[in-house]
């Protein structure tokens, strides 16, 4: 099944048009996405913590969101608090990532500014933005337990967010929180 089609179907993903406010990481293809059901490319990042943290480290866990940030990204200033709540909902439970384009000591910046209750891995070199195609912050990828990409959202709409939201609860096997979504960015899928 192809993005149009699953448009149709009304499963929340964007149609690949380039939306007023998202703002673009340097020296990616805007013309490019992940594909659906592709196999998830493998990483191995390093965390506001030090460790390094690889894909599978987080699918033991079960089916993993990355959410890419762009370091001074005003849409995504918008949208983090918003992914922050959405995390806080579920605990440890929630298995969402963040996947930050600067280093380690900026990336540790940004998820005390936005208390972010999740691992943020520094990707200073482009190299997980650039294997997922991710060319807009924000950027949500929805990996399933067998490591295949089941969703990407070019956005974090009040849509995508409450389809996120869904699949964090249903992954986490909790009942879906009730999260008002209704202030983050508009656009995006």
């Amino acid at each position: 099944m192809n993005r149009t089609t699953l448009n149709a179907v009304g499963v929340g993903l964007a149609s690949g048009l380039l939306f007023a406010g998202i703002v673009a990481f340097a020296g990616t293809d805007a013309g490019a996405s992940a594909d659906l059901n592709m196999n998830a490319p493998a990483f191995s990042a390093t965390g506001t913590d030090g460790k390094t943290y690889t894909l599978q480290s987080f699918l033991e866990k079960g089916p993993v969101v990355l959410y890419f940030i762009k370091e001074g990204c005003p849409v995504n200033h918008r949208a983090a608090p918003y992914v922050t709540k959405l995390t806080g909902a579920y605990g440890e439970k929630a298995n969402v990532v963040g996947i930050y384009n600067g280093d380690v000591s900026s990336a540790r910046a940004w998820a005390k500014e936005y208390k972010a209750e999740y691992t943020i891995l520094a990707d200073p070199q482009y190299k997980v933005i650039r294997s997922y195609k991710a060319h807009y912050s924000p950027w949500l990828v929805a990996v399933g337990k067998d490591s295949k990409i089941t969703n990407v959202f070019e956005g974090a709409s009040p849509a995508s967010l409450a389809k996120v939201n869904s699949l964090v609860a249903s992954a986490a096997g909790m009942k879906l929180a009730s999260i008002d979504f209704s202030g983050a960015p508009s656009g995006g899928g």
